[in-house]
């Protein structure tokens, strides 16, 4: 029985149940409540004959669904196996192709020989006359070869003369390249000294460069600074009032100048800073506050100094005022920083203020 077989089967068994269900059930109950025990009991036996046809079936479409598995399992291994052969019966066709190319080549080959052997003997027998004459001027020169060995003969001796010569030379070159040998460390030291050498030539090669580019850079700053326009606006030891402004010992907080800076983009201001001198250059333009800081360290840096000074802004560019001046210092035996600041110390002043005219 096949598995369409079991499907028709089942099939019809459905209708049969349905019909049991719709028709004769109905009626059973109709039966019962009518009829007697008798035709109940061949209905039961009915029903259980069915069932037992039912789970016959089941058991048979189970075994087969197990055996389909199985089979489609099997198919795919073949189907694997199937396209392995085909693989090597493509592999063997095609090296059956290539001997046979092999084979055809070789017969060709064998073709050729045959006739370049024909050829040759061809050539053999057109040359026998040749041959043969050859042999009757053999034999005409005897003496001529007999003198011819024994030139040979001399020429031997000399061979084996130069062949003393040439082991000696030989010898000579051994220990030379022995000689060689042992410098060979000497020379490898030399190359590493040429190259470190070389290095360092192109590092001052290097360093000359960049200070060339200094220098030149410094040349054109002092070009620059004496083509400089440069006017002493301020000088305490100057003579003329109109320099010196009345600040004759230096100008201290509070101490200021009315004049006009506006030909000038920078002020150059030199101040002395408790013990340090200061020269600091300040722009006139494009500045937002008129507060300036002069700054300094002293001799010793642990004393460090700043002095303010006011310049007016644009437009006006008119005014310049010294302001308060402080001193920060360190005092390293007890780790301690103090400070002081003021309006007027004989230890912070300005003394000179020149200005660079744009």
């Amino acid at each position: 029985m096949n598995i369409n077989e079991l499907f028709d089967d089942l099939e019809k068994l459905k209708k049969e149940v349905w019909y049991l269900i719709k028709k004769v059930i109905p009626k059973l109950e109709e039966m019962i409540s009518q009829g007697s025990s008798a035709d109940l009991e061949k209905i039961k036996n009915q029903l259980d004959q069915q069932l037992s046809k039912i789970a016959e079936i089941e058991s048979q479409i189970d075994s087969l669904n197990q055996k389909t598995e199985e089979n489609t399992g099997s198919i795919e291994t073949i189907n694997s196996s199937m396209q392995t052969v085909s693989s090597q019966i493509s592999d063997i066709s095609s090296n059956l192709n290539d001997l046979e190319n092999q084979i055809t080549s070789t017969n060709q080959n064998l073709s050729s020989l045959s006739e370049s052997v024909e050829s040759v003997q061809n050539t053999l027998d057109s040359h026998s006359t040749s041959i043969n004459q050859l042999g009757e001027i053999a034999n005409g020169h005897t003496a001529s070869i007999i003198d011819l060995i024994s030139d040979v003969s001399d020429v031997n001796i000399k061979a084996t003369e130069a062949k003393n010569i040439a082991s000696s030379l030989e010898t000579t070159a051994t220990n030379i390249s022995n000689t060689v040998t042992g410098h060979t460390s000497q020379i490898t030291n030399l190359q590493s000294l040429y190259e470190s050498l070389n290095n360092s030539i192109s590092t001052l090669s290097s360093s000359v460069n960049e200070m060339s580019s200094s220098i030149t850079s410094l040349e054109t700053e002092i070009e620059k600074a004496k083509k400089e326009n440069c006017v002493v606006i301020y000088d305490m030891n100057s003579t003329d009032s109109a320099v010196n402004f009345g600040y004759t010992t230096g100008m201290f907080g509070t101490d200021y100048i009315n004049y006009d800076f506006s030909p000038y983009h920078t002020l150059r201001i030199y101040a002395r800073l408790y013990t340090s001198n200061c020269v600091q250059e300040v722009p006139v333009y494009n500045r937002k506050y008129t507060d300036v800081t002069l700054t300094a360290a002293a001799s010793s840096p642990m004393i460090f100094c700043f002095l303010k000074v006011l310049l007016s802004t644009e437009p006006l560019l008119n005014k310049l005022q010294i302001g308060t001046y402080g001193r920060y210092s360190f005092i390293s035996a007890n780790n301690s920083l103090t400070f002081d600041s003021g309006i007027n110390s004989t230890a912070f002043y300005v003394y000179r203020i020149e200005g660079i005219i744009k």
